[in-house]
């Protein structure tokens, strides 16, 4: 009885969020999420006693709830769509600035549209697959910004519903219990971002766990389960860049002919789905805006905020121009050290280790970053399923302090939620690495 209980408190938190709020309302943000995470433990400690088909049918359900949904607490989608009408009419999105594309007086671009745009004087970051889902949906509502919504979260519940598949799959390799899926099936986070708030990080993962799939199950397929694998990959990439941080850590798991050959096919499709990128009248437009990324944008960083607040009091200026490129820098290093140990090691794909090494550099990431929105975890938590470790999991809910920032007109963040927020991060990393009883890349 207590599962249905949890399960209609998860129901009405995921609901609230998903048509009652604004980003201004920080409090009852809050308190959903505060009701929706006490759900969401409250069933992750009943899981033994729920089946695998109770746990799926449900977490499809709780997405389905919000595909009718308007994102609420993102603005991305006026972008996606702008990029599709584009693309609808003929012009490669990566071209054209929005101001530009403006006086081209195109239909359905109109100011309306321009002005709910976040970026306007940037050039679209976003890469081919999520360009092509950008058309699907303007193509099939050329006039209705709510019928594409609907259309992109249709597409992203069928990216959830192949992230469970994979997931189980993934799962039964590597003998651990399937009922371990409830973290990523059952998160409000996970739900809220992906179909309430379309963010395409999901579409990735669902991409990117598929190429692991058959990359581990290549003797079964033969040459075809690389090559399924090198094409699931490329789509990952293509989807949201991210994933290409795990590229070395595949390549190296097999004999130096077979890595190449691997890599020598993903090089190859990662062209041709690139081609409207290589192709625009100004290619260095989508270097320049991800350049920007990091000299420009912040958002709820840690390490960096530290930096800065250091470079206020020896400068007296916003260093961002300078630390963002710096942290940049320093995690490449950080990354080469996590692949060197990963090749003395000899990781195998699918098995623990593997999957704690992609979390960790993946966080590591994060941590250096100086822009870290709540939906950029959906990557380490799908990851999640397959380790011990939980200091993800309770990030997820502390992320969600980051909206206080919209409650404030102007804009501003909480120094004070901040500090919470990372310091209890960095608590519990701490204790999943060196407390728990559970492999680490140090100790495994």
């Amino acid at each position: 009885m207590h599962k249905y209980i949890a399960l209609l408190g998860l129901i009405g938190s995921i609901y609230y969020l998903g048509y009652q709020v604004s980003q201004q309302d920080f409090f009852y943000i809050l308190m959903m999420y505060a009701l929706g995470f006490a759900a969401y433990y409250c069933l992750y400690r009943k899981r033994s006693t729920l089946s695998i088909q109770w746990i799926l049918s449900m977490g499809i359900l709780l997405r389905l709830i919000l595909v009718f949904a308007f994102p609420s607490l993102s603005d991305d989608i006026y972008r996606f769509y702008w990029d599709g009408l584009l693309s609808t009419h003929g012009y490669n999105p990566y071209s054209y600035l929005p101001a530009d594309a403006l006086q081209m007086h195109i239909e359905g671009l109109h100011t309306d549209l321009f002005n709910q745009l976040n970026s306007p004087n940037y050039y679209t970051v976003y890469p081919p697959i999520n360009q092509l889902m950008f058309y699907f949906g303007a193509l099939i509502f050329p006039s209705s910004i709510y019928g594409a919504s609907v259309v992109y979260g249709l597409f992203l519940l069928a990216a959830e519903i192949i992230n469970f598949y994979f997931m189980i799959k993934l799962l039964q390799y590597a003998q651990l219990d399937t009922k371990g899926i409830i973290l990523y099936v059952f998160n409000p986070l996970v739900i809220v971002e992906v179909v309430g708030n379309l963010h395409f990080e999901s579409m990735m993962l669902a991409f990117f766990l598929s190429a692991i799939y058959f990359f581990i199950t290549r003797k079964d397929l033969g040459t075809s389960g690389l090559f399924y694998s090198a094409i699931s990959y490329t789509c990952s990439i293509a989807t949201k860049l991210h994933t290409v941080l795990f590229v070395p850590f595949i390549f190296m798991s097999c004999e130096m002919k077979r890595s190449f050959k691997y890599l020598s096919v993903l090089a190859l499709l990662l062209i041709l789905v690139f081609i409207p990128l290589i192709t625009a009248r100004d290619v260095l437009g989508f270097v320049s805006s991800l350049d920007l990324y990091f000299r420009k944008f912040e958002f709820n960083a840690g390490i960096y905020y530290l930096l800065r607040s250091i470079g206020y009091q020896i400068k007296g200026y916003n260093l961002i121009a300078l630390l963002g490129p710096l942290l940049a820098g320093v995690f490449f290093i950080g990354f080469l050290l996590f692949v060197f140990r990963a090749y003395k090691k000899q990781l195998a794909p699918g098995t623990m280790v593997f999957y704690q090494y992609l979390i960790l550099v993946f966080c590591v990431y994060l941590f250096l970053s100086t822009t870290v929105h709540p939906w950029y975890l959906i990557i380490p938590l799908g990851l999640s399923v397959f380790v011990n470790y939980r200091f993800v999991i309770v990030w997820s809910f502390l992320i969600c302090l980051s909206y206080s920032a919209y409650s404030f007109d102007p804009f501003k963040e909480s120094t004070l939620f901040i500090l919470i927020e990372y310091f209890l991060v960095f608590g519990f990393l701490y204790y999943d690495i060196t407390k728990a009883n559970i492999n680490t890349p140090e100790g495994s």
